[in-house]
């Protein structure tokens, strides 16, 4: 959610108007949160767990470290959402098509960052794909539904969605990826 609070304020604050309509916030709570969420709730533990020491139970459950990291991802996603809504504005003086991209983006990077939060995953660069099948599922789920409100204009006009065009889609969905691939790099 900090992602989604991230690209609202920043925004908001810039005077560049709101990225994202209370649909599109609302579907994304629940979809790329609620899912992968439950997902991950099934992920195994890590092999090591029991060799490691008792968790101190006076620190936090977040450590500082934890908590940058948290903040690191959570900018990395809304700066991918936020360049996709500007660089449709340049393009587009269609709100809803702007509101589109940036919501194409979001979703894509949230569903994508669930290969990223399994508590066995270090990156696909160094640990390879997640074990836990689970989270494909709800990945799957969760691109499938977000398809549905770009495809089905019953959805588009439940959400607010415009129709992109495919390079309007595919730029969306690269700065959705973006992050992810930036995240992994570091």
């Amino acid at each position: 959610n900090m992602s989604e609070i991230m690209i609202m304020f920043s925004s908001i604050a810039l005077g560049r108007g709101s990225p994202l309509n209370a649909a599109q916030l609302l579907w994304i709570n629940l979809l790329t949160d609620v899912l992968p969420g439950l997902a991950l709730a099934l992920d195994p533990p890590a092999k090591d767990v029991m060799q490691r020491m008792p968790a101190d139970p006076d620190e936090p459950l977040l450590s500082n470290a934890a908590k940058l990291n948290l903040l690191f991802d959570a900018a990395l996603m809304a700066s991918g959402s936020l360049f996709s809504y500007e660089r449709s504005k340049g393009r587009s003086s269609d709100e809803i098509l702007n509101k589109t991209s940036a919501f194409i983006s979001l979703t894509t990077s949230q569903i994508l960052h669930t290969l990223s939060a399994s508590a066995n995953h270090k990156g696909l660069l160094r640990s390879g794909l997640p074990r836990n099948a689970k989270i494909y599922g709800a990945m799957g789920i969760g691109a499938g539904t977000i398809g549905l409100g770009i495809a089905s204009p019953w959805f588009r006009q439940l959400l607010g969605n415009g129709a992109l065009s495919l390079p309007a889609l595919r730029a969306a969905v690269g700065y959705g990826i973006l992050p992810f691939v930036v995240a992994e790099l570091l």
